[in-house]
């Protein structure tokens, strides 16, 4: 952790390195491995397979596969450990979710929140709608007729 801190990385980064850390160390405890050399691939799989049962999501799985490869890298390179078992272990596979694009009801319903009789009102307005315009530029029809501007 202390070159983590000397790289002056947030302290979020650095609590989320320690709860890593900390949860790897007792999984290995469970298995009695108490020295880096004693740490093999099948235990980072078997670690990564028990976060996943635990109802870790995969995106959160694959950045403990991260934090833990970055860990094993820099032991490894600074002489910790004779061979670096990540190199070993593969890549978890991240779902892909699919985001549903508004309806155009729903954008409609958006676009009539803000108060555009206020400054802050024209500018939400304004702001949604630039959103809106970027993320439909290739489906002009989904746009919502908003009507005449207002005076």
């Amino acid at each position: 952790m202390a070159r983590c801190e000397a790289l002056n990385l947030a302290s979020g980064t650095l609590t989320w390195y320690e709860q890593i850390l900390r949860s790897f160390t007792r999984s290995l405890g469970e298995k009695s491995v108490t020295t880096l050399d004693e740490i093999w691939a099948t235990h980072l799989r078997q670690h990564l397979s028990e976060l996943k049962r635990s109802g870790m999501s995969s995106e959160t799985v694959f950045r403990v596969w991260g934090a833990l490869r970055c860990a094993f890298r820099f032991w490894h390179r600074d002489g910790l450990l004779a061979k670096n078992p990540m190199e070993q272990v593969e890549r978890p596979r991240r779902e892909r979710i699919l985001i549903r694009p508004f309806t155009q009801e729903q954008v409609s319903r958006l676009l009539a929140m803000p108060d555009v009789k206020t400054t802050n009102g024209l500018r939400d307005r304004g702001m949604m709608m630039l959103m809106i315009l970027q993320s439909h530029q290739s489906v002009p029809h989904a746009i919502p007729s908003t009507g005449t501007p207002p005076s």
